[in-house]
């Protein structure tokens, strides 16, 4: 790609044509397999009247069809039996979603990309969802297929739409306690509602000390003179500390029917004391040798946001954001294998973001446009066997237009994005445009079915820290090496899904197909010192095809439900000298019952498994039984991970390279048969209002350091 900046209608004008006739002629694909395959379910499923309006309401099974996905009703069984967002989140089991409320993380099952949770349109953090009340919960919007608006990149939303008060206070504790494992997380928060403002305070801390996983691996490096070299490492000591704190602080001020400002100030301290491992290392069969590593760092992250969200009559609506994030860092790293290898890391990285957003709705079709602008800034300095300075700028320009209409039972969505980047690292530069369509066409048999196709184009960036030209040593034979020469690469995605919504059953079924063109893949490269250097380059394509379901169940009503949701993936890489293929599959299924004020939960499932590049990938399979007590503002919980299993194989790797081939397993005795206590206590007093919208701007967390 040139240095130079092409014109920003060239992109726009080439490619919109080839676009637009590829959505026209998937479309009518759609419409021929809807009408063949599914014209015999339309009038078994139909279980109430058409209606022409944008959403076709089941209200059977407490859910709404919506245009980009699906609104639900959390049921009052499901509210009372939860203590917090987490915790109501991972009741609703939303399809390729899953949602861990004893580690406080969402993601998306079997997919790259993010999870935005929001509340009321506002961007969620831990803390947010940790103090929320389940009990002021109206409804969830699940967006399965986002618009462009959201980035790229953004698999799911997931929309908690709540009843604010507008007098009164909130206070509550959320501790996490292991028994037989070094694992503890507790949050604090306040807050005070008093008209039209509010007045929060929340504060985490989180400490994990592991010191059972067990690494083994086996590599054979094929030297330059014809000859092999068999090198094991098999770990015998380990020990992994961290400790973790954030504060947030938050003022709102907000008249639902025209206005919302909030300024937030958040802070976080994370503190790795002293990490060690030792391991004995074998060379070809010859006496073990001992070998050690370690490991420290801390990091300080304040940030700053205003938003300000404005309502118009005639629903015009304006939103804005504005960001200020600073991340200061450093780190110590040391190996010992055959020789020592000692550096320090310094880095500082500052990130401004800015966007304005206006929406139009009127009955039947809604137009969103706005405006992006960010600038990233860090300079990482390497100290000691790795000497060197990164400096790296990077801006990006973004625009965005957005227009969906409804007809009938048929929903249309196209949006457009371009953007504009340039990066600069010492000598390295260049800035480039990237162009997004996104199409989304649905069709809604009946009520009770939802069929839908869409397909988009965009640009895929590699993580930001493989483009830094440090170099760094990995062990005795191996190096990680930096590309600053790394360009974006094409991704295109289709996706057709079919859905089906009844009194006590609900399921779908997807197909997708992902193109990624000239990405990035894994280089094993060897020089004549039989130096083995691990680094990532542009080269031919990787292809995904992979079918997901997802099927939901209720046994009793209200009481008793059964999930489960797998898949079959397919894996096609294709390197400058290297061809690799792989077939996987995986399934997990749940079971939830309620009775009275007990919770019970018995879930398993096998781990993902793929291929990327020239490492193939399986994760740990999983089980865990949990249950739950509530007493009054207070609950009591516990989780049985892997019930009866001493040591979990919790990561199995393969390395297919030329030069090396590579086996390696990670066993954890820390969380196998592990239990973990949970404790809530909760007191919310005052008045509600009605829903506000708001929309808020997460802030940069990426440090930018090869290695980290």
């Amino acid at each position: 790609m040139s240095d130079k900046c092409q014109p920003f209608f060239m992109p726009f004008v080439q490619a919109l044509p080839y676009f637009c006739a590829k959505i026209l002629f998937m479309m009518k694909q759609t419409l021929l397999f809807s009408l063949l395959f599914l014209t015999p379910l339309m009038t078994k499923a139909q279980t109430q009247a058409e209606t022409s309006l944008g959403e076709a309401t089941v209200s059977a099974t407490r859910k709404k069809a919506l245009p980009n996905g699906w609104k639900f009703y959390p049921t009052t069984t499901q509210k009372d039996a939860s203590t917090n967002g987490y915790d109501l989140l991972s009741k609703m089991r939303f399809p390729g979603i899953r949602v861990d409320e004893f580690a406080h993380t969402i993601s998306a099952k079997g997919k790259d990309g993010t999870v935005i949770v929001q509340i009321n349109g506002a961007s969620a953090t831990m803390e947010d969802l940790l103090a929320l009340d389940p009990k002021t919960v109206q409804h969830i919007d699940f967006i399965d297929r986002p618009g462009v608006r959201y980035g790229v990149g953004t698999t799911f939303v997931i929309d908690v739409r709540i009843k604010k008060p507008t007098a009164g206070y909130a206070i509550g504790l959320d501790a996490k306690q292991g028994a037989n494992v070094r694992t503890n997380n507790y949050t604090a928060f306040g807050k005070r509602f008093f008209g039209h403002s509010e007045l929060g305070l929340t504060y985490n801390f989180a400490h994990n000390d592991y010191r059972h996983t067990i690494d083994c691996e086996s590599t054979t490096y094929h030297l330059t003179d014809g000859t092999q070299r068999i090198v094991t490492r098999n770990d015998m000591a380990m020990r992994n500390r961290k400790f973790n704190n954030s504060l947030q602080l938050r003022y709102a001020l907000a008249d639902t029917t025209a206005y919302t400002f909030q300024a937030t100030f958040s802070t976080g301290f994370n503190r790795t004391p002293a990490d060690f491992k030792e391991w004995q290392t074998q060379v070809d069969n010859n006496i073990p040798l001992s070998s050690s590593s370690a490991f420290s760092n801390r990091s300080f992250s304040p940030s700053f946001s205003l938003f300000f969200y404005r309502l118009w009559p005639k629903e015009h609506r304006l939103t804005t954001n504005l960001s200020l994030s600073h991340i200061d860092t450093e780190m110590h790293s040391s190996r010992t294998e055959n020789s020592t290898y000692i550096y320090n890391v310094t880095g500082r990285s500052y990130a401004l973001y800015a966007d304005v957003t206006y929406e139009k709705r009127w009955e039947k079709h809604r137009l969103e446009a706005g405006l992006r602008q960010s600038f990233d800034y860090s300079h990482n300095r390497y100290a000691g066997n790795t000497e060197g300075t990164t400096p790296i700028h990077n801006a990006q320009s973004y625009a965005f237009a957005e227009w969906n209409a409804t007809w009938r039972r048929w929903d249309l969505s196209l949006g457009i994005e371009g953007s504009r980047e340039s990066y600069r690292q010492n000598k390295h530069r260049y800035c480039y445009w990237a162009f997004r369509p996104k199409g989304t066409l649905t069709y809604r048999p009946s009520d009770a079915m939802t069929l839908s196709y869409s397909v988009e184009s965009s640009q895929y960036h590699s993580r930001v820290a493989f483009t830094s030209d440090a170099r760094i040593r990995v062990n005795s034979m191996e190096w990680l090496v930096g590309n600053p020469d790394l360009r974006p690469n094409r991704l295109v995605e289709q996706s057709l899904s079919a859905s089906i919504s009844l009194p006590r059953f609900a399921g779908q079924l997807s197909a997708n197909f992902r193109h990624h063109s000239h990405p990035n893949m894994a280089l094993y490269l060897r020089t004549p010192q039989d130096e083995f250097i691990y680094m990532q380059t542009n080269q031919q394509s990787i292809d995904m095809f992979y079918i997901t379901h997802y099927l939901n169940y209720t046994l009793l009503h209200d009481r008793l439900s059964l999930i489960t949701h797998g898949g079959i993936y397919r894996c096609f890489n294709r390197g400058d000298a290297y061809r690799h293929h792989y077939t996987s599959a995986d399934i997990a299924t749940s079971l939830d019952a309620y009775i009275g004020k007990w919770t019970f939960t018995v879930a398993a499932g096998t781990g993902f498994r793929f291929l990327e590049g020239e490492t193939k990938n399986a994760m740990a399979n999983y089980s865990l039984l949990q249950c739950s007590y509530r007493w009054g503002n207070c609950t009591l919980g516990v989780r049985w991970n892997y019930p009866f299993l001493s040591s979990v194989k919790s990561n199995e790797s393969f390395v297919l390279n030329q030069h090396l081939q590579r086996h390696h397993v990670q066993r954890d005795a820390d969380t196998g048969n592990s239990l973990v206590f949970k404790f809530t206590w909760h007191i919310n007093r005052g008045r509600q209002s009605k829903i506000d919208t708001s929309k808020a701007k997460e802030h940069k967390a990426q440090t930018n350091i090869l290695g980290n």
